[in-house]
């Protein structure tokens, strides 16, 4: 028998555990770390003599030998996040030991809390490792104990080669770092896409670009000189710069919109030669992953040409591609990303079928499992295409659903989405939830100063002043309405609807008033204010009657009962004439 001494290790304190007793009797056979069944060999002979070995002093230490970098930089994964931690609350907490480039916080797609973990990275090896020590020195956030380490490692230098290197065309490296053509790199903590795809959605096709052309053909007798110019400049250099050939020649073969843009037959040969080589370059490129690379090589390829025919402006072969691309696909991101690019397509050529089958397309493959992230996207995307079919109260419920996850900025502008949120609920809330969720809205307030008109425009009607709101009414119209390729058709349909919320607004005050008074509070004459009180009385839009004679305008308050009883009585007409013609059929 022999007594052995082993200290632990636990932490900042250390216990000791004695009189560890082992048999040595070589008819015992023990399993497990430490114990030999042979009774011979390291293990055995490491518990008899009490000698076991140690890490040295170099590999004990190897965080930051064993670190490796990545293409985004010095990446760590940080655990046990609290799951109603924000990423600015993150930012903040490692912002001490270095700048911290970017940070992704992964939310449950379910729930939209933190799954507990995030990723931070940094631009210098020494600020990652900074931050990771400050986690082992007991770092907290929101009162958890955060735990980190670098997200990518080098393997052991004995480390067996992984099975499965290389494919079924041969044994060749099928993922290797930049700079370096024998490294092989394994992912820490977690399997985590660091790439990002959601974060990289690319402008394709540039809808900016269809909006300076709108603003030409629609309104460029009422543009100031600087402006019209300024969005020619903007259209010819974003043609250049994408490569447009295709989307060019469309306008110029367009009778309505070839004056609005100079006709330069040089900049067009000189784009559909870039068009040819690139396009060779694609086939090129795809003969050669076909032939030596594997199913994720040649999806990527044809993303491109997709993306590439997309960025021209070549819609039935873009369309063409993507579809391709999507049957293709391999996972239910990239096929979600490539569904998206179709709706954006759509949108830049007004195609509406398009718009919609895409979207129902997206639809489905989000129900299979789509993350948070393009879940809201989508949102974003169905609501711009509701606003453009005068569906505002449904486009306002998605736009309110993402106002505070909004990231589609390939599609909107920030403040351009603030401004459809504001001009869609404004329409369609009622007047306690338009003071919640609009007005109230931080992501709103934020940006409404920056907005012309739109702070008065929706305070006016919530506070009541009634003659502000119709000269808020008109600005909004021609700054924000008109202008958008989304309302300016509805811009007539817009601006009736909110005159008869105005209207309905001040007359539920009232048992009766007087045009005079409702032409005051207005800020019009009492002759405008009858000629548009009668039109929407007339139409049933208006509960009220008009006293010609007396010049007042009385109300009438529906009663909610009286008008069940007469939908029921005219529905039970309606069957009864049904049964009666088919009676006479049977007969």
């Amino acid at each position: 028998m022999s007594s052995i001494e082993v200290k632990m290790e636990e932490g900042p304190s250390s216990r000791v555990v004695d009189d560890v007793e082992m048999d040595d009797d070589p008819n015992v056979k023990r399993r497990g770390r430490g114990f030999d069944p042979r009774g011979n060999g390291p293990a055995s002979d490491g518990v008899k003599t009490g000698k076991f070995e140690s890490l040295t002093e170099a590999e004990a230490d190897d965080s930051g030998a064993r670190a490796a970098k990545s293409v985004e930089g010095w990446v760590v994964v940080v655990t046990n996040v609290h799951e109603e931690a924000t990423e600015e609350e993150v930012i903040d907490k490692f912002a001490d030991y270095g700048d911290v480039k970017s940070c992704h916080l992964n939310l449950d797609r379910r729930t939209g809390y933190v799954k507990g973990y995030a990723l931070l990275e940094f631009a210098e090896q020494d600020e990652a490792q900074a931050a990771i020590q400050a986690c082992t020195d007991g770092l907290t956030l929101m009162d958890e104990e955060l735990k980190a380490d670098f997200a990518f490692v080098r393997p052991p230098h004995n480390a067996p080669a992984p099975r499965g290197n290389g494919s079924r065309r041969g044994n060749r490296d099928r993922s290797r770092s930049p700079g370096s053509s024998n490294q092989t790199y394994t992912a820490h903590s977690a399997t985590i896409d660091t790439k990002m795809d959601e974060e990289n959605v690319q402008a394709i096709p540039n809808l900016k670009l269809q909006q300076h052309l709108f603003l030409l053909a629609q309104h460029s007798e009422h543009l100031p000189a600087s402006t019209a110019q300024a969005s020619k400049q903007a259209l010819l250099e974003g043609i250049e710069k994408d490569e447009m050939a295709p989307y060019y020649r469309l306008i110029l073969a367009d009778a309505s919109l070839k004056g609005l843009v100079k006709e330069d037959q040089a900049l067009l040969k000189r784009l559909e030669a870039k068009n040819k080589e690139e396009l060779q370059k694609l086939d090129e490129k795809q003969k050669e992953v076909e032939e030596n690379e594997g199913e994720m090589e040649i999806n990527g390829v044809l993303r491109q040409r997709a993306a590439y025919y997309a960025q021209i402006g070549d819609k039935e072969k873009a369309l063409e591609a993507h579809n391709l691309a999507v049957s293709k696909g391999a996972g239910l991101g990239s096929k979600l990303d490539l569904t998206l690019t179709k709706v954006r397509i759509g949108l830049f050529f007004g195609d509406t079928d398009v718009v919609t089958a895409s979207i129902a397309e997206a639809k489905k493959l989000v129900e299979e499992g789509g993350d948070w992230e393009r879940r809201n996207r989508l949102k974003v995307y169905e609501g711009l295409h509701l606003l453009s079919i005068r569906d505002f109260k449904a486009g306002g419920q998605l736009f309110l659903d993402a106002l505070s996850t909004f990231t589609a900025t390939e599609l909107l502008e920030y403040n351009d989405f603030i401004t459809l949120t504001v001009l869609a609920n404004a329409l369609t809330l009622k007047r306690t939830d338009l003071k919640k969720k609009i007005i109230d809205s931080p992501e709103v307030l934020q940006v409404v100063d920056e907005i012309p008109h739109l702070r008065a425009f929706v305070t006016s009607l919530y506070a009541c002043e009634y003659g502000n709101f119709f000269r808020a009414l008109a600005d909004v119209e021609q700054t924000h309405v008109l202008t958008s390729r989304a309302l300016h058709q509805h811009a007539r349909y817009y601006v009736r609807e909110m005159r008869i919320i105005a209207y309905s607004q001040l007359l539920e005050s009232y048992q009766s008033l007087s045009i005079d008074n409702m032409a005051t509070a207005f800020g019009v004459s009492g002759e405008f204010i009858d000629n548009e009180l009668s039109r929407f009385i007339s139409s049933g839009r208006l509960p009220a009657v008009i006293d010609k004679v007396h010049g007042i305008v009385e109300t009438r308050r529906p009663d909610h009962k009286n008008a069940q009883y007469s939908k029921i009585i005219k529905e039970g007409d309606v069957l009864l004439n049904s049964l009666q013609k088919l009676s006479r059929t049977a007969l």
